[in-house]
C-alpha cells in the first residue's frame, strides 16, 4: 500500500488495524490491543491477533485497505483479520478527511495505471458497501 521505513513496518508487524478495549503489556514492555468483546484475561497476545492503532493517516490507511478488499477479491485471510478491524476501517475511511497528498497520489495512480481508489473520491461509499467478497476462507 505505502512505502515505509523498516522500523515502521517492524513496529506494526502483521497486526490488523483497529481499536480495542484493553491494552495489555507483555513481558518485554510491548503492548497489544485486545479486540472489543474479548476479555483481557482470556486474550493471549502471543497466540491471538492483537490490533494496531496508528497515530497518523488513519483515514488514508483505511481507504487504501478497503480499496484492496474491493479491487482484489479474496485478498485478505478472514482468520487473520478480525471483524472489529473491518468496522474500524469503515469508520475511519468515512470520518477522517481526505488530505491533499492522498488526492494527489490517487490522481498520479490514475495517470499511470488507469484506476482510482473510489474511497478517496467518495469516502462515504465505505458505509454503503459490503466488503465480504474481499475475504478468503
Amino acid at each position: 500500500m505505502f512505502a515505509a521505513w523498516k522500523c515502521a513496518n517492524g513496529h506494526r508487524g502483521n497486526r490488523p488495524f483497529g481499536e480495542g478495549d484493553v491494552v495489555k503489556t507483555g513481558e518485554w514492555g510491548d503492548t497489544c490491543t485486545v479486540p472489543r468483546g474479548e476479555g483481557e484475561a482470556a486474550f493471549d497476545c502471543k497466540k491471538q491477533q492483537a490490533l494496531f492503532l496508528p497515530t497518523m493517516n488513519r483515514g488514508a490507511v483505511a481507504r487504501a485497505t478497503l480499496y484492496i478488499l474491493t479491487a482484489y477479491p479474496g485478498a485478505m485471510d478472514s482468520r487473520r483479520f478480525p471483524r472489529a478491524s473491518l468496522a474500524w476501517l469503515v469508520r475511519m475511511a468515512s470520518e477522517e478527511p481526505v488530505v491533499l497528498w492522498e488526492r494527489h497520489r490517487n490522481a498520479v495512480g490514475h495517470a499511470h495505471q488507469g484506476n482510482r481508489n473510489p474511497f478517496v473520491d467518495h469516502p462515504d461509499w465505505a458505509l454503503r458497501l459490503s466488503f465480504s467478497a474481499g475475504f478468503a476462507a
